[in-house]
């Protein structure tokens, strides 16, 4: 399954009837009960259209930005891990969390993960986009390292 395979599951199970819904999401006390599949599968339903359409842009946004360097297993190996990661962290860390729906803690944490190695390389740039205007410009300028003054801890220009 690659980033449209995964699309194709959230769109499917955004048209789910509400009461089955409820019964994917994450629920720190039924999770504890033993439901142990909600911890993957509240990442994948979202709110409503808009909050799908949004997490699904930042799924494609990854991708673009992972280039080729993750394969489809990668990928889907990779949101399994944070998905479980995230719902162990929320059970444990934050347990005033009831319930829980969406894409977007795993999304931070794949962005970190397939942005990280190539901050250490000095590779964080994706390639030039020919649109100035475009989010890959836009990322890529976000991306560019930075000097840090050691006197205030704050980037400065380079």
């Amino acid at each position: 399954m690659d980033a449209a395979g995964l699309t194709a599951l959230v769109l499917l199970l955004q048209t789910l009837p509400l009461d089955t819904r409820y019964l994917l999401r994450y629920e720190r006390s039924t999770l504890l009960q033993g439901q142990w599949w909600r911890a993957l599968t509240g990442h994948f339903l979202l709110l409503g259209w808009a909050h799908a359409c949004l997490n699904l842009a930042g799924l494609w946004l990854c991708c673009v930005l992972a280039e080729a360097r993750v394969s489809a297993p990668g990928l889907v190996a990779r949101l399994l891990v944070l998905g479980l990661g995230v719902s162990a962290l929320l059970c444990t860390l934050s347990p005033s969390v009831a319930h829980y729906v969406g894409l977007s803690g795993v999304l931070y944490g794949l962005l970190v993960w397939l942005m990280a190695p190539r901050c250490f390389e000095g590779t964080a740039s994706p390639r030039p986009s020919p649109w100035p205007w475009s989010l890959g410009h836009a990322a890529g300028s976000c991306a560019r390292p930075r000097a840090v003054d050691r006197h205030q801890g704050f980037p400065s220009p380079v």
